[in-house]
């Protein structure tokens, strides 16, 4: 009897295709966008085809069992949600910014629409379609672990056993309190393959959680380069005709502001800011800075950040860029939500500047601000520390590119 002869024909290899789910969808938060697209560049970059998904989870599917106690307990939430709006509505009506959030998020449009994203907009009943459109699932980076915005499609519940699911630089950003809700999170979390956070203060707490290892990485926004985020900045026209103070506040602390103003007024400094960053009116915001910008893109973010003579803010993505660029900055601790403040702390730490952060607010903070670093100081923020976890960053999302697909062997018949 002939043997058969048979020839080993090696599967063409394809690159794994990556879904990423984050806040993306209709977004107008400049840190949220860049990070998103900081994360989608790398790794198209380095050569694994890489799509945001286009996810609505503003729109939550509601499980009685899960989302609310009962029926009576989520049509009462949603009657308070719905009068609270309509008050700060009527506010934002009188004092003409009542098309704010809807003016933002058009003008973002065409940067969100920059980053490779999928056509179909998902919501939790349709995201299982993803399945078909990749090999491996990141949730991250930003906040998508908050337990106020809990949505499972965060944690990856709609990825199917055989797909990969990672978590880039998640970020919990708040306390996970109460049974249920570490039982919903420990359940989440063993279904992974690989975890990482943004804040190395969040290890200990999933870890405790999901008995897995959890590893640290940086922001996507450090994947990139100082020069790489210049080409992406675009210019703002300006009507001051001297050196400005960016001030970029999430909060509605008017000491903040105050401390600012003295700082500008000693320098001779203009004060350019972005004001109603919660898209609702604040009085705090009402009468403060020399040029107030309501409409901008993420791009000219980074440019008011690039070209200031200072920063000061409240925000993580403005420390974060006000690291990248060298620049002089402080960052306040929010009073309105002290635990957000490690995540603060956690990259001024590593970047061995941690004395930019103010957390009291004692009489002297202006002039102990300019004992520690005045305005005039060069900064440049260079640490071995930080560029090794960068490295290590790196290295995780590499790793993660080769982990779905080997090359398969199957054997064809010799004619």
């Amino acid at each position: 009897m002939e043997s058969e002869c048979l020839t080993v024909v090696m599967e063409e290899k394809r690159q794994n295709r990556i879904g990423i789910i984050t806040m993306y969808y209709n977004s107008s938060n400049y840190g949220g966008l860049l990070q998103a697209y900081a994360l989608c560049k790398y790794l198209n970059d380095s050569g694994y085809p890489t799509k945001q998904i286009t996810y609505d989870f503003y729109r939550k599917t509601i499980s009685s069992s899960k989302d609310y106690k009962n029926l009576v307990s989520f049509l009462f939430k949603r009657l308070q949600k719905r009068t609270n709006n309509l008050i700060i509505k009527t506010i934002n009506i009188i004092h003409g910014v009542s098309e704010l959030r809807k003016d933002r998020r058009n003008i973002c449009a065409e940067f969100r629409a920059s980053i490779p994203h999928t056509e179909t907009v998902y919501n939790d009943n349709s995201i299982e379609d993803c399945n078909n459109l990749f090999d491996i699932f990141i949730a991250g980076s930003d906040q998508v672990w908050n337990p106020d915005v809990f949505r499972p499609s965060f944690f990856l519940s709609f990825v199917n056993e055989e797909k990969k699911k990672i978590s880039y630089a998640a970020s919990i950003g708040n306390s996970i309190t109460g049974k249920e809700m570490q039982s919903e999170y420990e359940d989440a979390l063993n279904k992974f393959d690989r975890i990482s956070v943004r804040e190395k203060s969040d290890i200990n707490k999933l870890e405790d959680l999901c008995k897995k290892r959890v590893e640290w990485v940086v922001d996507p926004v450090f994947l990139l380069t100082e020069k790489q985020w210049e080409t992406v900045s675009s210019p703002v026209q300006l009507n001051i005709n001297k050196e400005y103070i960016f001030c970029y506040f999430l909060g509605d602390d008017k000491r903040h502001r105050e401390i600012a103003q003295k700082v500008a007024k000693m320098c001779n400094c203009a004060i350019v800011t972005i004001p109603y960053m919660q898209m609702n009116y604040r009085k705090c915001d009402s009468k403060f800075g020399d040029e107030k910008l309501l409409d901008l893109t993420p791009a000219q973010f980074l440019y008011l950040v690039k070209n200031a003579k200072g920063i000061f803010t409240d925000s993580f993505h403005a420390t974060a860029f006000s690291i990248i660029f060298n620049k002089w900055f402080i960052t306040f601790g929010r009073t309105d939500h002290p635990r957000m403040n490690e995540r603060i702390t956690s990259i001024t730490s590593l970047y061995n500047c941690g004395d930019r952060c103010v957390l009291d607010y004692s009489d002297d903070v202006v002039q102990r601000i300019f004992d520690k670093c005045p305005l005039t100081t060069n900064c440049r923020y260079e640490s071995q520390k930080a560029l090794q976890l960068i490295g290590r960053s790196k290295e995780f999302l590499l790793s993660i590119g080769l982990m779905a697909r080997p090359w398969r062997e199957y054997y064809v018949r010799d004619s």
